[in-house]
């Protein structure tokens, strides 16, 4: 993909899980919007082996355009941007391809929004094969950053730790993301 706008997003893939040909047929296919990378992963036997991680290095860019957001639709209809067509493309081309894992196990979805000028890693785990589930989760990306940022700076004001990651969790059944625990730079567990 020809790179339009900021850092690329990187698409991390168990290749124990998807076959790569599917991966880039599912690159290959998508709006030529922003840079997509591949990364084939392997996990260990004590994680779930259907993984698939969305990293976007620079979200803020993702979220101007629309993408990972419940307003975007909205937004760039208001302005007749071609944007909420690209999304809505890649959105179900993504969904299709998180159901072509190999195993039988219910895949997992992750969020990775990095957030270089503060160097703090924003984590999002999906765990389901509904394709709403999954859409929704995905038009909450902005929603799981903001409530990290919020939660990150109450963590930093009340404790004086600096965090380094902080992880959340799709509650499929409220639709809402539910924060799981948060990690300082000095490896200090907040829950």
């Amino acid at each position: 993909m020809t790179k339009k706008n900021g850092q690329p997003m990187i698409l991390e893939f168990n290749k124990q899980s998807y076959k790569e040909e599917d991966v880039d047929s599912f690159i290959n296919e998508s709006p030529k919007i922003f840079e997509i990378r591949k990364q084939p992963i392997l996990t260990f036997a004590e994680t779930s082996t259907t993984i698939i991680t969305l990293v976007l290095l620079t979200p803020l860019i993702y979220f101007m355009r629309g993408f990972f957001t419940k307003i975007g639709e909205t937004f760039a209809e208001e302005i007749k941007a071609d944007f909420v067509e690209v999304y809505r493309v890649w959105k179900e081309k993504f969904i299709r391809l998180i159901g072509l894992n190999t195993t039988r196990d219910i895949p997992t979805f992750m969020f990775n929004l990095r957030m270089a000028d503060v160097h703090v890693e924003i984590l999002g785990s999906i765990t389901s094969s509904d394709k709403n589930i999954i859409s929704i989760a995905l038009d909450s990306g902005k929603e799981l950053h903001d409530l990290a940022v919020e939660k990150i700076t109450n963590i930093q004001v009340t404790s004086n730790h600096k965090i380094q990651s902080i992880c959340y969790k799709f509650n499929s059944d409220k639709k809402i993301w539910e924060f799981s625990f948060a990690q300082t730079e000095s490896l200090k567990v907040i829950k």
